[in-house]
């Protein structure tokens, strides 16, 4: 409480030794144009600061606007993932019904009809080694 008394005196003495020696015209111009610059950047400083601080404001918006939208694509994403995961589990329960009808055959590569042409065998050789590890894995699920 005295620190503020004191710094309000202070203060007071500093504004009135201020004032009388601008009356008295001792204080040059040079000096009232320092002053007077002074002033001028400090308004525009604070004009400066204001714009920024709303500039601030703007920004804050945006970015939380982003983090929702951000939110909802993922929340989108989740149930539509979630929705093709579980149409993936209906092929792959309709896989494991044909799989126990037709008795969980392996096909063998000699059993797999060729082409001719090299480059096609090994893709549908490849085909059926997928689906045997297909039948599996459906196969170790049950």
């Amino acid at each position: 409480m005295e620190k503020l008394r004191t710094d309000k005196a202070v203060a007071s003495v500093i504004t009135t030794n201020l004032s009388t020696t601008i009356e008295s015209g001792l204080v040059s111009d040079d000096e009232m144009a320092i002053v007077a610059a002074i002033d001028a950047h400090k308004r525009a400083y604070k004009v400066g600061f204001n714009q920024l601080n709303d500039l601030k404001k703007e920004i804050q918006h945006v970015q939380k606007m982003l983090e929702m939208g951000r939110l909802k694509l993922q929340k989108d994403f989740d149930g539509w993932y979630q929705a093709q995961g579980r149409g993936h589990l209906v092929t792959e329960t309709l896989v494991n019904k044909q799989d126990v009808a037709v008795g969980e055959e392996c096909i063998q590569k000699d059993d797999i009809p060729k082409t001719g042409d090299a480059a096609v065998d090994k893709d549908v050789t490849g085909f059926y080694e997928a689906l045997d590890i297909l039948k599996r894995r459906n196969s170790r699920k049950l």
